[in-house]
């Protein structure tokens, strides 16, 4: 009689995993299904499931963010994520006196945005931006000057690239015509002629 009754807990348990392993995996793929016992895990930016595992973690050249290859258990692709260290919060005080939070996203964007289409990787744009909130982090305690944070970066995009450095220098001091491009390019045309002799 036990014996019969254990068969068939047995039986129904295992009908039970069946059943439960075929709806995760239906609802994994239809981006429904969420596993509430993971802590920490970031939603795939491809199926919006919340269901990952992390394959590889490096912490930046800078020590101050940490990269990580995460794969979806659902749709099984890949992706990055950064883990940045979260700091007191630094104001950025802008033309008009406005003061907003920082957000190195921004200085990303302007940066991608001058890189469009130039020999620059993704790496190397990040390493950029890490420089740049290092130096803000280390010098200032609770604001900076927006000015000082375009010329950060036109200082390392000119190290970078002159050609992003002519599109990022032409948004920021704002030209207005051809000289404008001219006063800005003669600095540069007068170095590489000095180095050419």
């Amino acid at each position: 009689m036990v014996y019969s009754n254990l068969s068939s807990v047995i039986r129904w348990a295992s009908i039970y995993w069946i059943w439960t392993i075929a709806l995760r995996r239906t609802l994994f793929r239809c981006g429904l299904y969420i596993n509430s016992y993971w802590t920490g895990e970031m939603k795939c930016p491809f199926c919006r499931v919340d269901n990952d595992r992390v394959i590889d973690s490096r912490s930046s050249q800078d020590g101050f963010s940490i990269r990580r290859r995460r794969e979806c258990l659902a749709c099984e692709r890949r992706y990055t994520t950064y883990e940045h260290l979260e700091a007191a919060p630094l104001k950025v005080v802008k033309k008009g006196g406005i003061r907003e939070p920082f957000q190195r996203d921004k200085i990303r964007r302007g940066l991608e945005q001058a890189c469009w289409k130039r020999p620059i990787s993704d790496h190397q744009i990040e390493a950029v931006v890490s420089a740049i909130e290092g130096e803000l982090f280390e010098m200032f305690e609770s604001e900076v000057d927006s000015r000082y944070i375009g010329e950060r970066v036109m200082e390392q995009l000119g190290k970078l690239d002159q050609v992003a450095y002519v599109r990022f220098a032409s948004v920021y001091r704002e030209f207005t015509d051809v000289r404008d491009f001219v006063d800005e390019l003669r600095p540069m045309l007068d170095t590489e002629k000095r180095k050419s002799r």
